[in-house]
């Protein structure tokens, strides 16, 4: 009897002590658990670092960074980069106390202080950063026509003019008085490259555009949104283009208040420049919108290069793929750019938008519009399947082009023709 017993109480302390390891065992799962929970989630950076150090931590990094919210803030620092004995030095106390630290420009060109970063890199990738330029005073001393000193107050932007040969991505930065130019090697580069800027912030950028030489193959510009710029996005370079998406952007007070006197209204919200093959790119302009500013008329587009056509990006589209504020201009008019005269309106709602092409306002035209001559126009029009219109002349007149009817009505077509001056 007394074994039977000793037995038992065996058994149960064996069971007690099982219970307890699992027990133990679900305690330290969960600790696991949690302590796995916190190391994942990374609280964002409030460290607030200089141009030099973040040019090494992306080196660091393999040129692959994620900032994780810090913040780039600094002001240009003199150096004297000439290495030639007995040259005219700038610096009275000698070349050797002022070394290049990172900090320093390469070039002073229109308003900006320019960094040449990442010559001999190929991509590039940068996330969560925010970059602030504060504008100072700077020497240049080097063996190169960009010697000299330049004052903080003429200087006031940031240029990154982006050396290296593949691919630029930018993703949820923010650039204040700075600009990003991805040149590359310029038109010599032969790697079809693409820069990508998504969810970014650019503002402050006086008297040039945010986004500016733009030498890549293609370009992929979504969420971002600019503000108090003198200009938006500027494409150049001689090469074959790609892709260009523009996509789901907001400018706001874009070449308008931000600008040098009579600069205003003469650059617009995005630039093809003259140069550059687009006669094979898949160009998208979608999904972007832009608020008025007092006084200042938005104009959407710089275009002056002879490969962008109208069946690729024409006024209709630009009006009906993007959300502009009422009063905007899909061109630019000044000089050296697009000249473009309306010659039909439509009003609706008490709103009235201009066109350059009678064709541009048919497109743009709902069942039953008006469409109204503001100037005599030649131009060969169709009035397609399904379209009713009526086109006032208003005491202007519509001549055919060359070789072409008129008018042209599709069956089905409807158009109707007064003239209200009579």
């Amino acid at each position: 009897m007394k074994k039977r017993f000793l037995a038992l109480l065996l058994s149960l302390c064996m069971v007690t002590t099982l219970l307890a390891g699992v027990a133990f065992a679900d305690t330290d799962s969960g600790t696991s658990s949690e302590s796995e929970s916190e190391t994942t989630t990374e609280e964002a950076s409030t460290e607030t670092i200089e141009l030099a150090t973040f040019i090494e931590n992306v080196k660091a990094a393999n040129y692959n960074y994620d900032g994780n919210g810090i913040t780039v803030q600094w002001s240009p620092s003199s150096a004297c980069t000439d290495t030639r004995e007995n040259h005219d030095c700038l610096f009275s106390d000698g070349s050797e106390n002022h070394p290049a630290d990172g900090n320093n420009p390469e070039r002073a060109q229109d308003d900006n202080a320019q960094y040449w970063l990442f010559s001999g890199v190929t991509n590039v990738s940068i996330s969560n950063v925010n970059f602030v330029y504060v504008p100072g005073d700077f020497t240049i001393c080097k063996n190169s026509n960009y010697k000299g000193s330049f004052s903080g107050s003429t200087y006031v932007n940031a240029e990154f003019q982006l050396q290296n040969t593949g691919n630029v991505t930018f993703t949820g930065c923010t650039f204040d008085k700075v600009i990003v130019s991805p040149y590359g090697t310029g038109s010599s580069n032969t790697v079809d490259n693409t820069t990508t800027i998504t969810n970014c912030t650019f503002k402050n950028v006086y008297n040039r555009y945010a986004i500016k030489d733009v030498y890549t193959v293609n370009l992929i510009v979504t969420g971002c949104t600019f503000e108090n710029c003198g200009a938006g996005i500027y494409l150049e370079g001689t090469r074959t283009k790609g892709t260009i998406t523009i996509k789901n952007n907001t400018f706001n007070d874009v070449d308008a208040t931000n600008c040098a006197s009579g600069k205003a209204g003469t650059r617009g919200l995005i630039q093809f420049s003259a140069k550059g093959n687009y006669s094979s790119a898949t160009i998208t302009i979608t999904g972007n919108s832009s608020t008025a500013v007092e006084g200042h008329t938005t104009y959407v587009l710089r275009q002056l290069n002879p490969t962008v056509t109208t069946a690729m990006i024409n006024e209709a589209y630009l009006r009906t793929k993007n959300t502009w504020d009422s009063g905007a201009a899909m061109y630019t008019v000044g000089d050296n750019a697009t000249t473009t005269v309306p010659v039909a309106s439509i009003a609706t709602d008490g709103t009235t938008t201009t066109y350059t092409t009678i064709a541009a306002a048919l497109e743009a035209a709902t069942d039953g519009a008006t469409i109204t001559l503001t100037s005599n126009v030649t131009e060969s029009i169709t009035i397609a399947s399904g379209k009713n219109v009526t086109l006032d002349l208003a005491g202007y007149t519509l001549t055919n082009t060359a070789g072409s009817d008129t008018i042209t009505v599709d069956l089905g077509g409807t158009l109707t023709i007064t003239d209200s001056s009579e």
